[in-house]
């Protein structure tokens, strides 16, 4: 069990991120999410720090994006795109933070938090 800032107690919940596809947009990259809260507590705004780093390792781009709200037990599809970046340069992509996430600590939501990937650009924490 995790105790959140306010002291809201998560039973065995987590929150879940899942690179699901990207398809190109312009001169970026449309990124195709799936936020999924299998916790019993709703979440209004989440936040993740995203990271893109290219074939040669390095950093390429950094987003911020609204992946919420996310109601108790739902999983929602998300999309955005990442400008002047293509999809075939991402090797992989970090998520390196959770800016926001509702009145929770963004460090309790981090540690719930786990990537998955279902394309060939890794998807890691």
């Amino acid at each position: 069990m995790i105790m959140s800032a306010t002291g809201v107690a998560y039973a065995d919940g987590e929150l879940t991120l899942e690179l699901n596809k990207v398809e190109p947009a312009g001169t970026g990259c449309r990124v195709f999410m799936v936020f999924g809260n299998k916790t019993s507590v709703a979440i209004g705004s989440f936040k993740p720090d995203l990271v893109f780093f290219d074939k040669t390792g390095v950093i390429a781009n950094r987003v911020v994006v609204e992946g919420g709200p996310l109601p108790a037990g739902k999983t929602r599809v998300k999309l955005f795109d990442v400008t002047g970046l293509g999809c075939d340069t991402i090797q992989h992509i970090l998520l390196n933070d959770i800016r926001a996430c509702s009145g929770q600590a963004p460090a309790t939501c981090l540690a719930m938090s786990k990537t998955s990937s279902l394309g060939r650009i890794e998807f890691i924490k």
